[in-house]
């Protein structure tokens, strides 16, 4: 079982929380584990019975332990329960970003945004094409010095999930974006060359009015594929770190960072 230190007064909740989710989430606390009482985690904590319960109740929002009224916190399984808010909790922590994490997400943006433009070519219509349109006139604009280019080439994207017509990938591109303009710093080598992004985009635009899915696929997917190289090469710790190790107890295997090296075609 996991011991707990006394914690500084100063956001005390957010402490108490953080001390609870890096043992849930380097192995500690295992699920289906339950914590102690209220009045043993706050004696722990050398915290009143409030400050413990603003803790918990951030925790159980994370989907990280249960809370049944009358009865102990249990712990649960991330992998089955945890959602875009806790990557937004573990992007937002540590001072130096989890490249591990960052691959995950990336990887997620480039399966999205691919096939989500594969089926906007197959279903667009015609207001679809109009909102394209404007979404590209806009970015055509920002990137002749106006702010925000960054947070309108994520809305071209979502306009390409909408005219998908699947709710299923809006709904993703809606979860993801405060990810990705929340820590809008991690990402900053994906929008180094705006006038490359507007031209590369406004050929996906054409193979989408043609309806030709293979062809707006597969600009989508270089130019995801490209930005996400670049990102983790900025990010890349040297050879000698472990950039996945943010501490002892924390994280440590929980994403996976899959060999840069490329694979010899059979």
């Amino acid at each position: 079982m996991a011991r707990f230190k006394p914690i500084d007064r100063k956001k005390a909740s957010e402490q108490v929380a953080e001390q609870i989710r890096s043992s849930i989430l380097g192995g500690l606390l295992r699920p289906g584990q339950r914590l102690p009482s209220e009045r043993d985690l706050a004696a722990q904590f050398e915290v009143t019975r409030t400050t413990l319960r603003e803790a918990l109740k951030k925790l159980e929002g994370l989907k990280l332990i249960f809370i049944r009224h009358g009865d102990r916190a249990t712990v649960l399984d991330y992998m089955r329960h945890g959602s875009i808010e806790l990557l937004n909790d573990l992007a937002g922590r540590k001072n130096r970003i989890n490249v591990g994490l960052l691959e995950n997400v990336l990887e997620a943006r480039v399966v999205i945004g691919v096939e989500a433009t594969r089926l906007a070519a197959r279903r667009r219509s015609e207001d679809d094409l109009l909102n394209l349109d404007e979404a590209l006139l806009q970015l055509e604009h920002a990137s002749q010095g106006e702010d925000g280019f960054r947070e309108l080439e994520f809305d071209f994207f979502h306009t390409i999930s909408t005219a998908s017509h699947n709710l299923v990938f809006v709904f993703l591109f809606n979860s993801i974006r405060s990810l990705y303009l929340g820590n809008s710093s991690y990402f900053e080598p994906l929008v180094d060359a705006p006038e490359a992004i507007v031209e590369n985009h406004r050929r996906i635009i054409e193979a989408v009015r043609g309806q030709d899915a293979d062809a707006a696929a597969g600009l989508a997917r270089l130019f995801l594929e490209e930005g996400m190289e670049r990102v983790l090469a900025h990010h890349r710790a040297p050879e000698s770190a472990d950039p996945d190790e943010e501490s002892p107890n924390e994280t440590k295997g929980l994403f996976r960072r899959r060999s840069r090296k490329k694979q010899t075609e059979p």
